[in-house]
C-alpha cells in the first residue's frame, strides 16, 4: 500500500472541496432552481403591483399569449397589459412549476397559476407554458402562454 504524504492528502482534500463547491454552485444554477427563483421574483413584483418590474423580466421582444386576446409583444405593451390586469382587481398570483426542460439557451416551463382578488378570494386557477431565453446572462420570459382551468361560462 502506497502512503500519501500529508501535503498530498491536503491537496487532494482541497481539490475535492473545490469540486464539491462547483457541483453545489451548478445545482444552484440548475434549470429548475433558476426558474423557481425567477418565478419568485415575478410573483413578488406582481404582488407589489410593479408592472414595470414584471415587464423587465421579459426579453425585449417577449410575447404574451393571453386567453381571449391578441398577442401582446414587447416590454412596453407587456407592461401595459400587466398593469391593466392589476387594475382589474387581480392583486396577487401564485406560480407552481410542474416541469422544466432545458434546450440549449432556452428552457421550457409548464406550471399552474392561482389568481387572487384584493379580498384574498381565488378568482381563477389555470395552467401556463413559458419559453425562457438566456439574454445578457439572465433568464428572461420570451413566450408566455396561459389559460384558465375553470369551465367556460355557459350562455
Amino acid at each position: 500500500m502506497k502512503r500519501i504524504s500529508i501535503p498530498a492528502a491536503y491537496v487532494a482534500l482541497l481539490l475535492l472541496g473545490a469540486c464539491c463547491n462547483r457541483l453545489s454552485a451548478a445545482a444552484e444554477d440548475s434549470p429548475p432552481k433558476v426558474i423557481e427563483q425567477a418565478n419568485s421574483q415575478f410573483a413578488a413584483a406582481y404582488n407589489k403591483g410593479d408592472a414595470k418590474a414584471v415587464a423587465e423580466m421579459y426579453t425585449p421582444m417577449g410575447q404574451l399569449f393571453p386567453p381571449n386576446s391578441d398577442i401582446v409583444e414587447g416590454r412596453a405593451a407587456i407592461q401595459r397589459f400587466w398593469q391593466s390586469v392589476m387594475d382589474d382587481g387581480i392583486s396577487r398570483l401564485e406560480l407552481k412549476t410542474i416541469e422544466v426542460e432545458p434546450f440549449g439557451d432556452s428552457i421550457v416551463e409548464s406550471g399552474r397559476a392561482t389568481l387572487f382578488g384584493k379580498d384574498g378570494a381565488v378568482l381563477d386557477r389555470g395552467k401556463y407554458l413559458v419559453l425562457w431565453k438566456k439574454t445578457g446572462g439572465k433568464w428572461k420570459l420570451h413566450r408566455d402562454c396561459w389559460n384558465s382551468s375553470q369551465p367556460a361560462p355557459r350562455n
